[in-house]
């Protein structure tokens, strides 16, 4: 970096406030402090050294006539401030500085403290201005830290007591230290405490829960191997007896122990509970629930699956159901006969145009094959239409006429005739 030095007149200032040309100058010199803005009010002479170019000097010496200090440029001195003068870390705030040099004479040092700043790094500050403190309001990396982990157990004690594990509350201690208003009041060693005391909390909390579970299966297995005789007979009794959901249950209870007879049991259970399920006893799963075993959700949406089918095919049957006023009533048979007539029909002529046809046929429709319907006998209706063609020796189609007969009591189709091409 280039020296130039900038010499004020050195003489008090008139026609100018303290505080516009302090305004103006700390527009200059943004960082800084007071103590170093008021020498440029005080009327001293002063010298700003270290700056980047002749162009910044300049600018600075322009800067400075303006705000009313009546300032030149002065070429570049042949040596630079030595490393022991005072204020020397400084680049960008101008400091006392000894009396201009004068134009045909040297420049005298007036008396007292020493009063040239250089701006360099590396080195302290003159002893009148104090050294601008650390900004306390950024936290160190390791204050960083701390509040990341803080963050992280946070979140984990809002996700915990949503789900109403209310043993996460021990960790509300690190919100603390999570939000960057309170932590910098904690000292980073008491920061480091409230961590790790949350993590030694939660390590004892575990292990109190570990010791917990190891107590009660020792006393589960206890009581089992007391048991064993009973519980296996009742598991036993209530399979033969098609109990099989009393059966799982107890298998579910005691399958902590390990006992392989207990599962053998509860497997058997579970395959004769699926068994009756599936053929719609509604008492099957009656006074159990999920809490009991878990295959209860399955059995249960398996069962109504399975009411809900014996329903409907009780109430088709019902609907088919021929009564005697309806046996001789050609539209009655055709409503009772409904959509199984018909396909019955359509099946039974495509098995007829198979074998009548010379080269091939086809249905011209798949709605509403069958335009008539009439009365064959008690119980039947005939079905008549025209949607099917054969295809001739010279590949044109013709439609034909055909006829079923169904019987609506039996569900059969008792007849189907292919008349010829249709008029």
């Amino acid at each position: 970096m280039s020296s130039f030095e900038v010499w004020a007149a050195g003489r008090p200032l008139s026609g100018v406030s303290p505080e516009a040309l302090l305004a103006k100058v700390q527009a200059l010199f943004p960082k800084a402090t007071p103590a170093q803005l008021a020498r440029f009010t005080a009327g001293t002479r002063f010298i700003v050294t270290r700056v980047p170019d002749e162009a910044t000097a300049k600018r600075v010496v322009e800067a400075l006539n303006k705000a009313g200090a009546p300032s030149e440029y002065v070429a570049a001195i042949a040596q630079p401030p030595a490393a022991s003068l005072p204020g020397a870390e400084r680049a960008e705030v101008p400091a006392k500085a000894t009396t201009a040099p004068q134009p045909g004479r040297a420049p005298t040092k007036p008396s007292g403290a020493v009063n040239r700043s250089a701006m360099a790094g590396g080195r302290k500050p003159p002893s009148s201005v104090p050294p601008r403190k650390p900004d306390s309001k950024r936290p160190s990396l390791l204050g960083r830290t701390f509040m990341v982990i803080a963050w992280l157990l946070t979140v984990g004690t809002i996700v915990n007591l949503l789900t109403r594990d209310w043993r996460a509350i021990i960790t509300l201690p690190a919100l603390a230290i999570a939000i960057p208003a309170i932590a910098r009041r904690i000292p980073i060693k008491a920061q480091a405490a409230i961590l790790v005391g949350i993590v030694l909390a939660g390590l004892l909390g575990k292990a109190a829960i570990g010791i917990q579970h190891w107590s009660e299966h020792r006393h589960m297995v206890s009581t089992f191997e007391k048991e064993r005789g009973t519980i296996l007979g009742a598991m036993k009794t209530d399979i033969a007896e098609d109990r099989p959901a009393a059966a799982l249950a107890l298998s579910e209870k005691w399958k902590d122990v390990g006992d392989a007879e207990v599962a053998a049991l509860g497997t058997t259970a579970l395959k004769n509970l699926r068994a009756t399920v599936a053929k719609g006893d509604a008492t099957a799963l009656r006074g159990f629930s999920e809490k009991d075993f878990p295959q209860y959700q399955e059995l249960f949406t398996k069962l109504t699956s399975v009411a809900r089918e014996q329903q409907e095919a009780a109430r088709r049957k019902a609907a088919r159901t021929v009564s005697d006023d309806c046996l001789q009533d050609s539209e009655c048979l055709y409503q009772k006969a409904g959509a199984d007539g018909k396909i019955a029909c359509s099946d039974a002529l495509s098995s007829l145009a198979e074998k009548a046809a010379l080269h091939a046929y086809r249905w011209t429709s798949t709605l509403s094959r069958y335009s008539q319907y009439r009365y064959k006998r008690p119980g039947a209706i005939t079905y008549l239409g025209n949607e099917m063609e054969f295809q001739n020796g010279v590949g044109l189609w013709v439609h034909q006429r055909y006829e079923c007969d169904y019987d609506v009591v039996s569900r059969k189709v008792l007849d189907g005739r292919i008349l010829g091409a249709a008029r």
